[in-house]
């Protein structure tokens, strides 16, 4: 993943979210990868399990590499600063962009592959 703003690029493993509207980045995924959470802006609450949080919109890339494509998509992701609330969390990889991919599942062959739809 790549936030230009910041100049932060690094590898994240998201959780798969069907029920989650935005891509989110949590606390624990943005301390590893050095997020400067004070120089973050354009906040924006959302209402999760566990109440409404504020997050804060950055343009990001993800890319999605493997041996037979690479994928990458521009959008605005939401970064959740540290907070007792959202601190412990994956981060989430939703509808923003599962809604841009296909999603094959095999459960049997314990594989998931996000194809460029």
């Amino acid at each position: 993943m790549l936030l230009p703003r910041l100049g932060i690029v690094g590898g994240v493993n998201f959780l798969i979210d069907t029920g989650a509207v935005a891509t989110a980045l949590h606390p624990g995924d943005g301390v590893r990868l050095g997020c400067p959470f004070d120089d973050l802006l354009l906040p924006v609450e959302f209402e999760g399990v566990g109440g409404t949080h504020t997050y804060y919109r950055e343009t990001a890339v993800i890319a999605f590499d493997d041996s037979n494509t690479d994928v990458e998509f521009r959008f605005e992701l939401s970064i959740a600063k540290p907070h007792p609330a959202v601190d412990g969390l994956d981060s989430l990889l939703g509808r923003d962009i599962l809604n841009r991919v296909r999603m094959e599942y095999d459960f049997p062959q314990e594989r998931l592959e996000l194809v460029q739809a």
